[in-house]
Formats: C-alpha cells, sequence, structure tokens
C-alpha cells in the first residue's frame, strides 16, 4: 500500500508541527519563521573518494524483513574498501541481534566470510556477483542542487552538497521517474543515501537499503583486502550452487556472529535495541499546538530539488495546514506555494501565487485529491509505530540527546512501504527526520524525505487567524471518482476525508 499519493499527503501524513506568531495576520499571507534555505552547491563536480577507506553505517530497509514483530530491523555496515585491489568487504550487522552476514566483494565474485573482522576465513561463494563501487558514486546524469546541513545534525553538522541522479527502476510506483540521492561533505566524503531501490548501479550493499547514515568515513593507509581475495580465490570446495549458498549464508551469519564479539553499540557508540523497551519510550503524539519546517525532498528525479516546507497544526480540530515552497525565492513572479488543509474529516488542496494579490491558481477539495484528513493526535500509537534503536549521545548521529528511531509498517508488516522516523526522547519529542521507502512517486512529485529544521510549541501564543480557513475567493471544485484517494492504510494515522461534491478539477500537486 502506498500512503503518500501527492507532494501534499507526503508531508500532511507525517511532516507536522506550529509557532507564536500574530494572531491578526489574515490568510495566505501567514507567518513562516525559521523556512530553511538551500544555499550553492559547495562543488558541482564530482570528487573521486580516497583509494583506500573504511566506513560504519546505520541502514534503514526499504520493507519490512526482519524477525522482529510489527517492525523492520536496521542494521549497521562495516565497510574496507580498496580500489587499488579492486574490492570491498562489507559485515552487515543485525540491530537487536547477534547476527552478522560478511562478505568479500570483487569485480568477478563473492565470498562470504566466516570468523573474526581480523581473522577472516572464506566459507563460501556467495553465488551472485555484487558491484564493487567505483571511487565516484555519482553517474554522468547526476546534478548537484544545492548545499544545506542535514539531519539528524541540521544545524550542528557539516554542510553537504545535495546530489541526484536518475534510477532505472522501472516497478511499479516508479517507472522510471525516480531518483537515488547522494549526501557528500566539504571533503567529498558520504554522509548519507536515499535510494527508491535497489539497481546495478549503486555501491554494493548499500544498495540493498533505502537510507543510510554514515557515523563514519575515513580514508586509511592499507587494507588487507588483497591477502583476503588471494586466500579466497586459492580455496577449494567451496559451495556454489543457489541451495548451498543458502546453507552456506546461515552458516555465515553463525560464524560471524561467534567471530565478531563487538556488537552494534561497539560499532556505533550509544546504539540499542534493548534500550526501545525503557519506560521512556513512548509513539510519538502531537497532543500540542505545533510548528515545524523542514526540508522536503523527493524519490521523483523530476522534481527540480528540496522544498522549503512550514507545518502548522493544532490537536483541537483536530486541524492541519501544510505549505509547501515550490519554486525558489529568486523567480518571482512565478514563485508558487501549495497549500493542504486538512479539518477533521475535510481536506483542501490549494496553489497560488506568493506574491500580492496572491492569486489563487487551482484549488481542490476531498479524498479524491488524495488528501485525508487531518492527523490524529496520538497518530505513532495508531499508525503501529514501533521502536527499532535507541541512539544515545553520539556525537554524529545524536550529539547531546537521545534519539528514538522508530518504524511505521503501516497496515500490515508485508507491505510494501514503511514510515521510517526519528524523534528526541523528550516529553513532548520533537522529530528530526522523516522518511518513506518504495513511495508511489508516479502522481505528484513525490516527495518522501523531511530533514526538519524548526520546531516550536507556540503556546500560550495564538495561531495566526485565517491559518485553517479555505481561501474566500474561488471555489474549490471536486476531482472525478476516477483520481487516486489515499489508501486505507493512511486511516491508522489520519482521520477519513469525507468532503462530498462532484465535478473534475485540473487541481493536482
Amino acid at each position: 500500500m502506498r500512503c503518500l499519493k501527492s507532494i501534499s499527503m507526503s508531508i500532511a501524513v507525517l511532516f507536522l508541527g506550529l509557532a507564536g506568531a500574530s494572531s491578526d495576520v489574515p490568510f495566505p499571507n501567514y507567518p513562516e519563521p525559521d523556512l530553511p534555505q538551500m544555499e550553492p552547491c559547495a562543488r558541482r563536480t564530482p570528487v573521486p573518494l580516497p583509494e583506500k577507506w573504511a566506513a560504519i553505517t546505520l541502514m534503514s530497509p526499504y520493507l519490512y524483513d526482519g524477525i522482529f514483530p510489527q517492525g523492520a530491523e536496521l542494521r549497521v555496515g562495516r565497510f574496507s574498501y580498496d580500489a587499488s585491489v579492486g574490492a570491498m568487504r562489507a559485515a552487515v550487522y543485525r540491530v537487536g541481534t547477534r547476527n552478522v552476514v560478511d562478505l568479500l566483494i570483487t569485480h568477478d565474485k563473492t565470498w562470504v566470510l566466516g570468523g573474526s573482522w581480523d581473522h577472516p576465513s572464506c566459507l563460501a561463494d556467495w553465488g551472485t556477483n555484487l558491484p564493487v563501487p567505483g571511487r565516484i558514486w555519482q553517474d554522468n546524469m547526476a546534478v548537484c542542487v544545492g548545499n544545506h546541513r542535514t539531519a539528524p545534525t541540521i544545524h550542528t553538522g557539516p554542510k553537504a552538497d545535495w546530489w541526484k541522479q536518475p534510477s532505472p527502476i522501472q516497478e511499479r510506483g516508479a517507472e522510471g521517474q525516480a531518483g537515488d540521492w547522494f549526501w557528500f561533505d566539504h571533503n567529498g566524503y558520504p554522509t548519507r543515501t536515499f535510494f527508491w531501490g535497489r539497481h546495478p548501479g549503486l555501491p554494493a550493499v548499500l544498495a540493498d537499503y533505502a537510507f543510510s547514515n554514515f557515523y563514519e568515513f575515513e580514508p586509511v593507509d592499507s587494507t588487507n583486502l588483497a591477502a583476503l581475495v588471494a586466500m579466497c580465490s586459492a580455496a577449494e570446495g567451496l559451495p556454489t550452487f543457489e541451495e548451498d549458498r543458502r546453507i552456506a549464508y546461515r552458516q555465515g551469519e553463525q560464524d560471524a556472529r561467534e567471530g565478531h564479539p563487538e556488537s552494534v553499540g561497539d560499532l556505533i557508540p550509544g546504539l540499542s535495541y534493548e534500550a526501545c523497551a525503557g519506560p521512556e519510550i513512548k509513539p510519538p503524539s502531537w497532543p500540542h499546538e505545533l510548528y515545524i519546517t523542514s526540508f522536503s525532498t523527493a524519490a521523483k528525479f523530476a522534481t527540480p530539488r528540496p522544498i522549503s516546507t512550514s507545518v502548522y497544526y493544532n490537536p483541537a480540530g483536530p486541524n492541519l495546514r501544510t505549505r509547501l515552497h515550490k519554486l525558489d525565492a529568486d523567480t518571482p513572479p512565478t514563485q508558487e506555494f501549495s497549500d493542504a488543509l486538512l479539518l477533521d474529516q475535510s481536506s483542501y488542496g490549494v496553489d497560488f501565487l506568493a506574491n500580492p494579490p496572491f492569486t489563487q491558481l487551482d484549488c481542490g477539495a476531498g479524498p479524491h485529491t488524495s488528501l485525508p484528513g487531518a492527523p490524529h493526535p496520538d497518530w505513532g500509537a495508531r499508525g503501529h509505530c514501533r521502536c527499532m534503536a535507541v541512539i544515545e549521545d553520539n556525537a554524529v548521529l545524536s550529539p547531546d540527546r537521545t534519539t528514538q528511531v522508530i518504524s511505521c509498517p503501516l497496515a500490515d508488516y508485508s507491505g510494501d512501504t514503511l514510515f521510517w522516523m526519528w524523534y528526541t526522547v523528550d516529553d513532548p519529542a520533537e522529530p528530526i527526520v522523516f522518511l518513506q521507502t518504495r513511495a508511489d512517486i508516479t502522481i505528484g512529485t513525490g516527495l518522501c524525505l523531511a530533514d526538519y529544521f524548526h520546531w516550536t510549541e507556540p503556546s500560550p501564543s495564538p495561531i495566526p487567524s485565517g491559518i485553517y480557513t479555505v481561501l474566500a475567493h474561488g471555489t474549490c471544485q471536486f476531482p472525478p471518482s476516477s483520481a487516486p484517494t489515499p489508501p486505507q492504510a493512511c486511516l491508522y494515522c489520519h482521520n477519513p476525508s469525507t468532503n462530498s461534491g462532484h465535478g473534475a478539477s485540473r487541481w493536482s500537486f
């Protein structure tokens, strides 16, 4: 099931919040403090990675794929790379267990390793060749669209160039329209990756995960990969058939678990699955008035760049208004806003010019705009969201705070999309990052990733008057019944939209 079928829905489902402001400011010119602004790229040409490097990552899968009920398992990846050998080693640890799969990857063969990281043995031929990444991960269609810090350290972390490139994936929901995202710091080292789905053009192992955050990436003077490749190349009698590969994979997990004494908390300090059982760990909720701003990034390649976004939310309705700044501020008079207004069980979408007199361009109403009703204040519990890891006081991933990494598998645990969210463990909890995997990007602009920039509770300051008012000039039309509606799974977190009406509309996000 795919919950985010339009640009509004991508924001409205989980990008929520509110800010103190004057109560007499008329809609649509209401205040939007602390909107993030993208800066020019530091580099517009890809920088080769070091010839030899080591890295540790926290990786979120595309779909539910784990042994824990009601959630998808996080992984920690430990990498060693040597371009002079044409090889990469990747040990993948399951968060919450001691299971490890250790792979040695070359251009023409991949082996399963057993034993410890420092003293491994060659256990099996993996049976499928995986692509060794080059020193440049972007392809010749990649473009840099801007520079800014990212979550989870959007105010304190390193600035990064935001790169995207078209993905060849033709699966339903992508159909050749998806994009791959890479973030590189001032050294040209990767800090994050975000993919719609796996394909051979992506770096091996990282390609298996929707969202990867680098805890470490550093050049090294030497590796032992040449010796490991020579050892495995000389090994005889390794299983090679598919059934043997599955047996070897399971045996490899066992051997690696016994041979790798380190836990995920040793590799990423402060990371723990067991901490999810703590009494302070609860599903996020919005019982108060909120204001949030963010960068909203699309999995759709055609969407030009991340969009500055603001959201007002009041649980008393519940009411929500999301605003997307669709074009840059330096491009008037075509600068355009798109608003999604969710009022209890009614939903509206409005496009209008951002400059006076704020000409309304189009307006649509009802569930066939792909918009549900307003979110429930306790959406986290209703949406079956579950803590999959806690990160405590990690300088890179959770500095001076405790962060809960959450998975929401929608209506069932074998669906084709997931929500991943990072929230502070506070009362109230603050959002850090939101991601939807494998969203249907064939409708709208495909926003799936939010880097939250500003969060506040404005109380006792009032919400600006008119913030939850449909524009008086112009009539919101009702799209035809053939237009998409929110999937039933969205109603775990949202009210249904019960607007009624008829007639066609050319409006869409």
